[in-house]
């Protein structure tokens, strides 16, 4: 009998302890508060018992609840960057990455269920010229604002990440493309611009279909930049 209490008792302790910390924890590390959205706008029409989405002023939130933990998709409505929070089953932060065009930057810190650092990730070792600074440079070049998603009917634009084995370079590229508007018609104008990931410098171009219809809505550049085929224009770098 007295085996019985003194388990019951232990487990008791162990079971206050454990509250305890989690309050600790959660009073130093973010976690995730089930009341922090009661006062926002539920969009009904998009929302089910598993995916909630939230909008208040200029703001715009998406929670997930699966398999026993949360997850935030934050972003200022219309703009092309998000943060995501992922959270612990006990609600503590687990990981928050911030995404452009949905390809992760800027610094990840990955925690455990404790609180404890386990993992940092930089996305920009290999892009030491900003997206801050790429955005300035289409702007000033295309007339083009990335910070916010295309609200043109005809015109689409986005942003990839990507290494370029033939030239040894990390490369930013912008997509501009126009919509076929549901016509079905392959072959559509499109721009694609080529920058180098560290200096911001445009590389090159590469273009198609410019002389089909609606190829006036693909932006052009203040300054002549070379075609991504003609090799004469390119220097690859030395070896």
């Amino acid at each position: 009998m007295r085996k019985i209490v003194f388990v019951i008792i232990f487990c008791f302790i162990i079971s206050y302890c454990k509250a305890q910390i989690d309050t600790i924890n959660k009073n130093i590390m973010e976690y995730f508060d089930k009341n922090k959205y009661k006062n926002w706008e539920l969009v009904e029409k998009v929302s089910s018992a598993t995916d909630k989405y939230y909008k208040k002023e200029t703001y715009w939130v998406r929670v997930l609840f699966y398999k026993g933990e949360y997850t935030e998709e934050i972003q200022t409505i219309g703009s092309s960057f998000k943060l995501y929070k992922y959270y612990h089953k006990n609600e503590l932060l687990h990981r928050s990455v911030k995404t452009f065009y949905n390809f992760p930057i800027g610094e990840s810190i990955e925690y455990d269920e404790n609180g404890n650092l386990i993992e940092k990730v930089n996305y920009d070792k290999n892009y030491s010229f900003s997206v801050d600074s790429l955005c300035e440079l289409i702007k000033m070049e295309y007339g083009v604002n990335l910070r916010i998603l295309s609200t043109d009917n005809f015109l689409n634009y986005r942003v990839e990440r990507r290494y370029d084995d033939n030239i040894k370079k990390y490369l930013y590229i912008v997509i501009f493309a126009v919509n076929d508007n549901g016509e079905g018609v392959m072959g559509f104008p499109i721009k694609c611009i080529y920058i180098d990931s560290n200096t911001g410098e445009i590389l090159y171009e590469k273009a198609e279909h410019l002389d089909r219809p609606y190829s006036d809505r693909i932006p052009k550049s203040k300054t002549f930049f070379p075609q991504k085929d003609d090799k004469k224009r390119i220097l690859l770098p030395s070896s």
